[in-house]
């Protein structure tokens, strides 16, 4: 862990610092084909680290080369997904930060990877309330692809909140681009092409603003697999 002072309250890094160690010691335990796997972890200069599994790519990688995905392979990868997230579910685990950059290409699979750590009210809020927030300039924040529960509190994210985030990043994989939580929210993001209607009816139903009314992963492996 290397933290930043002019992304992170500066009186927030001890705790950030404990939250990482508690992932990462937790990450020890989880074993799925679907979730990446930790190999080691401790401390170096006062700093826990903690060692993965190497991905070649991730999904960010794939889109930012190649553009956007066809609707085969975006599904595949959305499949792999669900499954990780139903095994992390079970485990009364939630991811926090599912996005393209955290879905991870190994040599046989696709793998969701980094649980999230940081959360939105630990960043420094000179960097937050600035102008220049983009998609590219806050990793941390994940911002794009919070639902309005975790944008609104941390501690109030569910299983429903990792499917919010996934509807987000499959409408991604399909166009390269991705709307603001409000487009989202009032459903009023543009439709992928007809080809990927479909596709376009389930991601609606995965970013529903109401938490309840969000699918589950089992309910989505079902649907999604009968495309």
């Amino acid at each position: 862990m290397s933290p930043r002072p002019d992304l992170l309250e500066p009186t927030k890094l001890s705790n950030v610092k404990r939250r990482f160690a508690r992932e990462a010691k937790n990450g020890m335990r989880l074993h799925h084909t679907a979730v990446i796997h930790c190999l080691d972890r401790g401390t170096i200069q006062g700093q826990p680290f903690l060692v993965m599994e190497q991905a070649e790519s991730s999904a960010r990688d794939v889109l930012d080369t190649h553009g956007a995905m066809d609707a085969e392979e975006a599904r595949r990868i959305i499949l792999s997904c669900l499954e990780g997230l139903m095994y992390l579910h079970a485990e009364k685990c939630i991811h926090r930060d599912v996005k393209p950059a955290n879905i991870l290409q190994l040599s046989d699979r696709w793998v969701l990877g980094d649980l999230g750590i940081v959360r939105w009210s630990d960043l420094n809020p000179e960097f937050t309330s600035a102008a220049t927030i983009t998609k590219s300039s806050i990793q941390l924040g994940s911002w794009y692809y919070m639902p309005p529960e975790q944008l609104s509190d941390a501690h109030e994210v569910t299983e429903r909140s990792d499917i919010y985030a996934l509807g987000v990043s499959w409408y991604e994989l399909l166009t390269r681009d991705t709307s603001s939580p409000a487009a989202f929210a009032a459903q009023q993001f543009p439709r992928p092409n007809k080809a990927q209607s479909k596709e376009y009816e389930i991601i609606a139903q995965m970013t529903q603003y109401a938490m309840d009314a969000r699918p589950s992963a089992a309910e989505l492996l079902s649907q999604i697999g009968g495309l």
